[in-house]
């Protein structure tokens, strides 16, 4: 079991389009403390798929929306499935009409989406962020470093940089 299944459990329940949460709410639903970079950083609450946290209430169907660190509150917002919205990482959302998606592309989302057991934004957002890692990854070939090769990823070096300041 993950550390933010209960939270995906708990927002999996929510009957509303909207949850705001106190961030001590969501300890008490977790069982324990949000990192400190939860608190310092705004993009900790981003959309994404590459953060396990994030991972979290994006299965369940939602997205955070409005994240108020001083007030220490964030809002998540229910996801349509006939419209999904999704925010990058400079919060411009943008639409995918799912019904004007190519069989092909539909079939493959819906594919993703039940091998994954999660809805159409995630499945969209895991499926986006393969593709950009197969693209760097052969970026990387066709530009071989000298050297070794490290077994760290450049994301978590940045991300440890931004932790740590």
């Amino acid at each position: 079991m993950g550390l933010y299944d209960p939270l995906t459990r708990h927002l999996e329940h929510c009957r509303f389009s909207r949850a705001p949460f106190e961030f001590s709410q969501i300890e008490d639903i977790l069982r324990r403390k949000l990192p400190a970079s939860a608190r310092l950083h705004p993009a900790w609450w981003a959309n994404t798929s590459t953060h396990s946290h994030a991972e979290a209430w994006m299965k369940a169907g939602w997205k955070t929306s409005e994240v108020d660190l001083a007030r220490e509150r964030v809002v998540f917002k229910k996801v349509q499935d006939s419209a999904t919205d999704l925010a990058g990482a400079s919060d411009e959302a943008f639409t995918v009409r799912l019904a004007n998606l190519r069989p092909s592309a539909r079939a493959l989302l819906e594919r993703r989406a039940q091998e994954h057991g999660c809805p159409f934004p995630v499945a969209i957002d895991s499926l986006l962020g393969e593709m950009a890692l197969e693209r760097r990854r052969r970026i990387r070939e066709r530009f071989p470093l000298g050297g070794e090769r490290s077994d760290v990823d450049s994301a978590d070096l940045i991300r440890e940089d931004r932790d740590a300041r």
